[in-house]
């Protein structure tokens, strides 16, 4: 019974590999806990230690970051208690490049344990530059050309502080403008803000 029911599951898994490999991403099957069930090839490729982004270490989801960690169990726990799953976007090891993640829960028929196990689908996102996106990201969402800036800015890794000395304002107008752009977009925490920009930018 247990092979019958695997078969379908493996057959699945791999279609889901091609089509997704075709598109430029990858997939992951998590558990709760971020120990990961199945990666692609592409996956441990992209996510892995070494040339990777460093995402995925021991056969689990991780970054060097605590705070990116906790993200990331945060993402699995909305994932789980929301129908419609959740989005991340979390910064590279190294460079500029960021990773993408989709977290839904995975349909009943892929539970191999007890445990519940999410679908995440990983794709690496470069940045634009920072005028071209910050004009996409002014068309893209109905906001003003100075909080298309900021937010442009805080695509790119940049946080307020920085941005204010980067261009003179200070950084009471600056959280003034995020907190502005963060109410436009329905975003409740500045990392669904990000991820959302992220999205429209590619």
């Amino acid at each position: 019974m247990l092979l019958k029911r695997r078969l379908p599951v493996d057959q699945w898994v791999a279609a889901s590999d091609a089509i997704f490999e075709a598109l430029g991403e990858a997939i992951l099957l998590v558990s709760a806990n971020g120990h990961i069930a199945y990666a692609s090839p592409l996956s441990r490729i992209r996510l892995g230690e070494g040339e990777g982004m460093g995402l995925i270490r021991h056969d689990r989801l991780w970054h060097a970051d605590p705070q990116v960690r906790e993200q990331l169990t945060q993402a699995l726990t909305r994932a789980q208690s929301h129908g419609r799953g959740s989005e991340l976007a979390v910064p590279a090891s190294a460079g500029p490049s960021s990773v993408w993640l989709h977290f839904a829960k995975a349909h009943p028929d892929m539970q191999s344990t007890s445990d519940a196990l999410f679908y995440v689908r990983v794709r690496i996102v470069t940045p634009k530059e920072p005028r071209d996106a910050a004009e996409q990201l002014r068309g893209a969402f109905n906001i003003t050309t100075a909080e298309s800036c900021v937010l442009a800015a805080l695509v790119d890794g940049c946080v307020a502080k920085q941005y204010a000395t980067r261009t003179g304002l200070s950084i009471h107008t600056v959280r003034k403008q995020i907190t502005t752009v963060m109410r436009k977009m329905e975003c409740s925490r500045q990392v669904e803000l990000v991820a959302k920009a992220r999205a429209a930018l590619h």
